[in-house]
């Protein structure tokens, strides 16, 4: 991310595009943020249990819990708007520095935690034993589909005067509205 300065007589198409602009975080950071969707992935996995009580990180959600309690449908639709919401969130905490960014893209990879629960559950409900393998290739596709819309939207909109941040309320408005309209 850059911040939005493009300058007034760009001498080459990289210039033209990024300007004289400084990037938003250090590498290091970057690397965080990129590994941020990873993190939040396993925490919206996290779940442990005792004979006395049940424990959670503060700030996850225990994945097995809620699919038992609410079912994989009320489930989705839950980390589908939570992803979404964060999504559109996200470039109004950038101002605030890396700290709310990071936190805000872990929020976004509880999305992802889901979505490999339910490839395993519509697998197990919906395909037999000699099709599971056709269904789990079909349903993974959503991974590289997600990646190469995501891509080329956030490629058009940084190229042009829109800016960056544009990517982000699209995408993340899709995502609200898609899992707004499911029932609970």
């Amino acid at each position: 991310m850059y911040k939005d300065a493009l300058p007034s007589n760009p001498k080459n198409s990289s210039e033209q595009i990024h300007g004289n602009s400084k990037l938003l975080y250090s590498v290091n950071q970057q690397s965080w943020l990129f590994s941020a969707i990873a993190i939040g992935n396993i925490l919206g996995n996290f779940y442990e249990f005792t004979s006395f009580f049940i424990t959670l990180i503060p700030g996850t959600l225990p994945l097995p819990y809620t699919i038992n309690s609410f079912g994989v449908q009320k489930t989705f639709t839950f980390y589908g708007f939570i992803s979404g919401i964060s999504t559109l969130l996200l470039p109004f905490f950038v101002p605030f520095g890396f700290t709310f960014v990071f936190l805000i893209r872990v929020i976004q990879g509880f999305g992802v935690a889901i979505s490999f629960t339910s490839l395993g559950a519509i697998v197990s409900s919906w395909s037999s034993i000699k099709e599971s393998g056709t269904y789990i290739a079909i349903l993974s596709c959503h991974f590289q589909t997600g990646a190469i819309l995501a891509m080329v939207l956030g490629g058009e909109f940084c190229s042009n005067s829109y800016g960056w941040s544009v990517a982000y309320y699209v995408l993340g408005k899709g995502f609200v509205r898609d899992f707004r309209d499911k029932s609970f």
